[in-house]
């Protein structure tokens, strides 16, 4: 099965109130999961944005990496080489956790990479092979399956809004597509 894991942005969409998208087997595109990252990279959070997204990092703090997701030193290493070198051909610069998220991708060809960083991040990983997908997407899917209500999707839309977590051009295009606006 393959797993779909999400950066710290799109685990904030999917855990919106009503979501429980991280059940494994839900979704037939695969099992969303998260990184021990995550966990870090919450802490690091101004006090305003920790209480704007109280209700999801609640949530996130039950939330458990799958044993073994993350890369031992030297895998890491090699493979953070390998996409500084693409940053660099391409001019980007993605940053180390976005980077680790890439390489944990890179490594494991039964996962897929779900970010709403589709500018640089998704740059970088087209340029590397790596199917990338947003958080809308997601959502679309969960909907189009029946595992989300239009009406949750609709709630779910406005509350990423509420708390400031505004849906990319090509989030935008997805969810037009499927009938929903912003």
């Amino acid at each position: 099965m393959i797993q779909l894991l999400s950066d710290t942005c799109s685990v904030i969409k999917l855990l919106a109130p009503g979501l429980d998208l991280f059940r494994p087997g839900l979704l037939t595109v695969g099992d969303l999961v998260v990184h021990p990252l995550l966990h870090q990279e919450v802490k690091k959070w101004c006090k305003e944005k920790k209480q704007r997204l109280k209700v999801e990092i609640d949530r996130i703090k039950a939330m458990r990496a799958p044993p073994g997701i993350r890369l031992d030193k030297l895998a890491l290493d090699a493979q953070c080489a390998i996409i500084r070198l693409v940053e660099v051909h391409l001019d980007l610069d993605i940053g180390h956790k976005d980077r680790e998220y890439l390489a944990t991708v890179l490594c494991n060809d039964q996962m897929e990479l779900v970010t709403n960083d589709v500018a640089s991040l998704g740059a970088v990983a087209k340029e590397l092979d790596v199917n990338i997908r947003c958080a809308e997407e997601i959502l679309v899917i969960a909907h189009r399956e029946g595992v989300v209500s239009k009406k949750l999707m609709n709630a779910t839309i406005s509350h990423w809004l509420a708390i400031r977590e505004i849906p990319s051009r090509k989030g935008r295009a997805i969810l037009a597509m499927a009938g929903f606006r912003i």
